[in-house]
């Protein structure tokens, strides 16, 4: 499954209004996004992660400040074993991984040997992983040999969906909203875009 901003804030917005609150809880996410290079390199999606998760944190371990304040490469912190030590006064932690397929496949197996490393060392409930990707076949067999359950979203599934959005869009370009005016006045043609675009867009 690909996603877009909306889902993605849909998921952190009703992961938050759930658990937001309770103590020893903390949220972390990483959006891949294949234009940024940066994001192929583990151990600094790693680091983010951990940047997120110390603000949770009532105190930060004294080492890992003596590595920010040497200002040390992101490999030195960004590594599993730092990531696990600062969830063990955590009661629960929610890492949510959006479109991974566009972390490039030369590099994907090792944020996914992190991600399952990350499941199994931590229990069945303290690290709660939740990953979005379209179906590729590296993904989905580090997930099956590991246990991992996972969720396939079918394009029919999602179709009704994307031709809301797609509607709504076409609607307000038509409109002239935010100074862009899409010149369509006949109800026959609007219509024929939308079914366009829902049956290019596949499902994503």
């Amino acid at each position: 499954m690909r996603t877009d901003l909306c889902h993605r804030s849909n998921v952190l917005e009703n992961i938050t209004a759930n658990t937001g609150l309770r103590e020893k809880t903390a949220i972390c996410f990483a959006y891949y996004n294949y234009q940024d290079a940066e994001l192929a390199n583990v151990s600094r999606v790693i680091a983010a992660l951990i940047k997120q998760l110390c603000q949770r944190k009532v105190s930060i371990p004294n080492k890992l400040l003596q590595i920010k304040r040497d200002a040390r490469s992101p490999s030195v912190v960004g590594t599993q074993r730092w990531f696990i030590s600062l969830v063990e006064d955590l009661s629960e932690v929610f890492v949510v991984f959006d479109a991974l397929d566009e972390c490039p496949e030369q590099k994907r197996e090792e944020i996914l040997s992190f991600i399952t490393g990350t499941v199994i060392a931590s229990g069945p409930c303290r690290i709660k992983i939740f990953v979005t990707s379209r179906k590729e076949m590296d993904i989905a067999k580090a997930f099956q040999e590991n246990g991992i359950p996972t969720i396939q979203i079918r394009a029919e599934n999602v179709a009704t969906d994307i031709e809301t959005f797609a509607r709504n869009k076409v609607e307000k370009l038509c409109s002239g909203e935010h100074g862009k005016t899409l010149y369509i006045t006949r109800d026959d043609l609007k219509e024929k875009v939308v079914q366009v675009l829902v049956t290019k867009a596949e499902g994503m």
